[in-house]
């Protein structure tokens, strides 16, 4: 069967999640994946508490404001701040040795970066995001894979889940397990994309809770 990772999960470090400890134990004692990548928002703090729980099952990683649109990073150490522009993100990313991972590159209802600075870094990028559940149109995951063919980068996949049943929309499924980074990346080579969008369910879940958590944040 292969071993599923979701490539794309956020923790409650990101203000706009709902996902605990608690939820990635239930994920993982159900089989809905074997493994997660955590890319929590301008944040490592939720990856690198799965971490100490789940050791090998979790990769650590963060998704980045850049200021000219989101970037991410797997395999990370330390924390890469917001907001220092794409050059010096993808330096600092560089410097810590890390996998540089594009996030859902077309969906123009997120802060992408411009058309024009993917191809000036195009050959920097690790990983593209082939399958995110929550692109506004699935010719945005269409553009992301013939995107990855054209400049020879390596394709992922996930659900970009922010409430605990979104895990395991979209996942890669590898070979065998991968412990290490340098096998993970030789694993992805062969691996299988599967996925399915967002539901509508999820998507009324998810603005019932943000709403809800706004209005907690006004009266409290």
């Amino acid at each position: 069967m292969g071993i599923r990772v979701d490539m794309h999960i956020h923790t409650n470090a990101s203000n706009d999640a709902f996902i605990l400890m608690r939820h990635i134990g239930a994920v993982f004692e159900r089989g809905k994946v074997d493994m997660l990548v955590v890319l929590d928002h301008n944040s490592i703090d939720g990856a690198l508490e799965a971490k100490k729980i789940w050791e090998n099952r979790i990769i650590v990683g963060e998704e980045i404001d850049t200021g000219e649109g989101e970037i991410a990073g797997i395999f990370l150490k330390e924390r890469i701040p917001p907001h220092m522009g794409i050059f010096d993100t993808i330096s600092a990313l560089k410097e810590q040795k890390a996998t540089i991972y594009l996030p859902h590159p077309f969906d123009k209802g997120r802060p992408i970066l411009h058309t024009s600075k993917l191809i000036d870094f195009a050959t920097t990028i690790d990983i593209v995001e082939c399958y995110n559940s929550k692109v506004k149109k699935l010719r945005y995951n269409a553009m992301a894979h013939k995107f990855a063919e054209k400049n020879g980068c390596l394709k992922g996949a996930g659900s970009d889940a922010h409430l605990p049943c979104e895990i395991g929309a979209a996942y890669v499924i590898l070979p065998q397990i991968c412990i290490c980074q340098e096998a993970f990346i030789a694993a992805l080579n062969r691996a299988l994309i599967r996925g399915r969008r967002q539901r509508l369910h999820e998507r009324l879940l998810l603005w019932g809770m943000r709403t809800l958590g706004n209005v907690k944040k006004f009266f409290c």
